[in-house]
């Protein structure tokens, strides 16, 4: 699992499959790669630099712990949404399982 560069994150906005939940919006491209490129989008809608690194963590973490539910060989660009701040890191998880299996459904 590698970061994207900002080619990468224009080209998955512009031609990426969106996947929306109520706490963020999951951009998703295949690469080919064996491993998957992830990039993390937090804006300053959010709040200020503390809360937007502690959404960044948590998001980092989730995708850390739950890897194997993506697949391989994906652009991955996870943009949060404002909602992400009002709930606790367990609800985090349940939504980004929620998305990764429609991800994974939607490129299998």
């Amino acid at each position: 699992m590698t970061t994207l560069k900002s080619r990468h994150f224009r080209e998955l906005y512009k031609n990426g499959k969106k996947f929306y939940c109520k706490l963020f919006i999951i951009f998703v491209l295949p690469n080919d790669l064996d491993y998957n490129r992830i990039g993390i989008t937090v804006s300053k809608k959010i709040g200020n630099a503390v809360i937007r690194n502690k959404v960044r963590r948590r998001i980092r973490e989730v995708v850390r712990l739950n890897t194997s539910a993506l697949g391989k060989g994906l652009d991955i660009a996870i943009v949060a949404k404002r909602e992400i701040t009002r709930v606790k890191y367990a609800e985090i998880c349940k939504s980004f399982l929620y998305l990764a299996g429609k991800l994974y459904s939607a490129y299998l």
